[in-house]
């Protein structure tokens, strides 16, 4: 943006001495406040996405360390560890959204996915399930690759606004499912402890 302007000067002064206007001030053209404003708060946003999403990660776990140091209840990370793949995929995708990369959604559907899954057989301890449930992580990583390529080869434009779009959503997705287990882990552990 500043040889932009910098170009416009030139074109200006050239301009003025053919006209012969070399004595009188020239104001050079002004950037549109917009693009300038535009330009600065993007690398912002995506810190700021950043940090959130490490600042959850760091911060669940902490609050989980401290339920079980001082209840000794470790249920949280016994049952509920397939949250730590719902809160990376929280990470990525606010860091999806605020780049609006959809080479992003690859990782983040697999961490949901994989998060879902792993969470269904760790709640209800029904582990004989991943038996066949395996076979939904085939359809999902190839989904989300497929439909990743398709997006950025076709509709590049639409693969960068949907990213855009798709990351708070998805995030927030995550989030209600990570208190979902939150609850399930607490449920998991009394039944658990009812009925060994």
């Amino acid at each position: 943006m500043a040889l932009n302007s910098a170009a416009d000067n030139v074109r200006q002064s050239a301009d003025n001495v053919r006209q012969g206007v070399v004595g009188q001030e020239s104001t050079p053209p002004e950037a549109p406040a917009d693009q300038e404003l535009a330009a600065a708060p993007a690398g912002q946003h995506v810190t700021r996405s950043a940090l959130t999403g490490v600042g959850l990660l760091v911060g669940a776990n902490l609050l989980a360390v401290a339920v079980g140091t001082t209840t000794g209840w470790w249920g949280l990370f016994e049952y509920g560890w397939p949250a730590e793949l719902l809160l990376v995929a929280i990470l990525l995708s606010l860091v999806m959204g605020a780049l609006g990369e959809i080479w992003m959604l690859v990782p983040v559907g697999i961490l949901v996915g994989n998060g879902f899954i792993m969470a269904y057989c760790s709640l209800t301890g029904n582990w004989a399930a991943w038996g066949f449930l395996w076979l939904v992580e085939l359809l999902l990583v190839g989904g989300v690759i497929i439909l990743s390529v398709n997006l950025s080869r076709k509709h590049a434009d639409a693969g960068r606004s949907l990213a855009h779009h798709l990351g708070m959503p998805v995030a927030l997705l995550s989030g209600l499912f990570l208190v979902f287990i939150g609850f399930g882990s607490i449920l998991a552990s009394i039944f658990h402890r009812m009925f060994p």
